[in-house]
């Protein structure tokens, strides 16, 4: 039974990031049809939240993109049901990888992403460069915004990252709530390399957060694999989502 209800935790999670992914919203005012639908997707978003954390009180509802939700419908319940909003190419690559942003998409963001909207939420950056200067503007920039951030190469999210990228904020912290964290790693696949390699190399960094698939070719994560993966390089704790 408790197998059953992880199954369908992770299910509803993965559905919610497929969802989010699938619908973002244009770049323009939301026409009254659409709110119909931006309303369902929060509704939905708050139950999944609201199931999940019935189950598990500390467990993170992190949406990807999907950033006009917050501000549809002024809907508070939506805004208290996740934890992080997770933001692709937030400085760098939204259009082209090792690119900095244009000043539309950094101001489009700025509508959705400020203290206002946001209140104490957490931005999960994800900015994809692969020169040094760009790395380290990304860093310096993420750092400025108080956003946890992710530094990939390319925009495939099924590839492990350079282990030498250099990690905002790495700390030696036991990572409690992803409020506290600072930086976080992203792998959306882990059917590109063997079960070994990837706690191989997780286990060598010092990431505050790892966000992975709960299925390794179709078979849940168990308990004691994802508990392994909870201990940082550097042996401080982190958690694993």
């Amino acid at each position: 039974m408790l197998l059953k209800k992880r199954i369908a935790l992770v299910l509803s999670i993965v559905i919610l990031s497929v969802f989010l992914e699938a619908c973002k919203l244009p770049s323009i005012n939301l026409a009254p049809s659409q709110k119909t639908y931006a309303e369902e997707m929060q509704n939905l978003v708050t139950k999944l939240s609201e199931n999940a954390k019935s189950l598990k009180p500390n467990f993170a509802v992190i949406p990807q993109n999907g950033i006009e939700l917050l501000e549809a419908n002024n809907n508070l319940n939506y805004k208290k049901a996740i934890d992080g909003i997770a933001v692709t190419g937030y400085n760098f690559g939204y259009n082209t990888v090792d690119q900095a942003n244009s000043s539309i998409t950094i101001n489009y963001f700025k509508k959705y992403l400020d203290a206002t909207q946001l209140g104490t939420t957490p931005i999960f950056a994800i900015d994809y460069c692969n020169t040094s200067t760009n790395i380290a503007s990304s860093i310096a920039k993420n750092t400025a915004q108080n956003s946890k951030l992710f530094i990939a190469i390319n925009k495939n999210t099924n590839e492990l990252p350079i282990s030498t990228l250099p990690l905002l904020g790495e700390n030696k912290n036991n990572i409690e709530n992803v409020k506290d964290a600072k930086n976080f790693m992203l792998l959306a696949d882990l059917g590109n390399y063997t079960k070994e390699e990837v706690f191989d190399f997780i286990s060598k960094t010092n990431y505050d957060v790892v966000i992975i698939d709960a299925f390794y070719k179709n078979i849940l994560l168990t308990e004691k694999e994802i508990k392994a993966l909870k201990l940082k390089k550097n042996g401080g704790k982190r958690l694993v989502l």
